[in-house]
């Protein structure tokens, strides 16, 4: 019996682009595999600024975060074969450094069971 959830944590690579406003994070993830009709999946933020934007495949998750706030968001329906998260910070970036200063994750967690 799988332990929940699971977690994939979503490390480097990051692609950093500079915007007017403040600094975009990108990276590609693959649909996780295998997954059931009760599997959920979920996205996992820890650490973000005030005022950070999330997106998957073009689609608004969280617009305005608050300082370090948890944010978590169930992605399952908008998931393709393969996938693009955005994240979006605001203000000045820090050009010494490049890594996204969160801690990003996907869960996979068993949602409630269907009458």
């Amino acid at each position: 019996m799988p332990i929940y959830p699971h977690i994939i944590r979503l490390r480097q690579p990051w692609q950093r682009t500079m915007q007017d406003d403040g600094v975009r994070y990108q990276r590609r993830f693959n649909c996780p595999t295998g997954l059931d009709q009760r599997e959920q999946v979920w996205l996992v933020v820890r650490g973000l600024s005030a005022g950070a934007h999330l997106s998957c495949n073009g689609n608004n998750l969280i617009h305005g975060t608050a300082d370090h706030e948890l944010v978590e968001a169930d992605i399952t329906e908008r998931l393709q074969p393969s996938n693009l998260l955005s994240i979006d910070l605001p203000g000045p970036a820090d050009s010494a450094h490049s890594d996204l200063p969160a801690e990003v994750q996907l869960e996979i967690r068993l949602g409630p069971a269907s009458n």
